[in-house]
């Protein structure tokens, strides 16, 4: 891959996405790129100068799903909890994504509340047969200077719908500042 970067050396730039931090230095002309349990976004080069992504370390997070779930009333998913001090005037966006579900029919509808349940942001979308369906919700607010928690909810109306975080599906909560 060449980069066009005017006044630049640079030809070459390797990105590897891994799943957590690494035990090791990236090979020569590449570059390592992880999520620390901070939730912080992190490269790391060949010489093991590590960064964070950014000149704001709380200016993106991310969680998953660390295993399948059912829902059918309304339940909290798992591991789908934020909390961050969000400065104030800036804007933050907080969304929810999926692309693997096992097999589910009726109406789901996701919510992201804060931590006493108050309703931020809800979704409704009917699924018809759960395979391959996919769905975001997502809540910008504009931040008054605290720390706030948001998570994620979900219910089902007629059965029950199964969150699926096998391979290649995505269950994700992120969180990005915006402004």
């Amino acid at each position: 891959m060449k980069v066009d970067a005017p006044n630049s050396n640079i030809e070459k730039i390797k990105f590897v996405l891994l799943a957590a931090t690494p035990g090791s230095n990236p090979p020569a002309g590449s570059v390592f790129v992880y999520v620390k349990t901070d939730g912080v976004v992190y490269t790391l080069d060949e010489d093991g100068v590590e960064a964070p992504v950014g000149n704001n370390t709380t200016g993106f997070a991310i969680t998953s799903l660390a295993a399948d779930q059912s829902v059918s009333t309304l339940a909290d998913l798992t591991d789908l909890t934020m909390t961050k001090t969000l400065a104030s005037g800036e804007k933050y966006k907080w969304s929810f994504e999926f692309s693997g579900v096992k097999s589910s029919t009726g109406t789901l509808t996701l919510y992201i509340t804060d931590e006493s349940n108050t309703v931020k942001q809800t979704r409704y979308q009917a699924i018809t047969d759960g395979y391959g369906q996919s769905m975001r919700i997502t809540f910008i607010e504009t931040g008054a200077g605290a720390s706030v928690t948001r998570k994620v909810r979900a219910a089902c109306d007629a059965g029950s719908f199964n969150f699926d975080v096998g391979t290649g599906k995505t269950c994700d909560f992120t969180f990005e500042k915006v402004s």
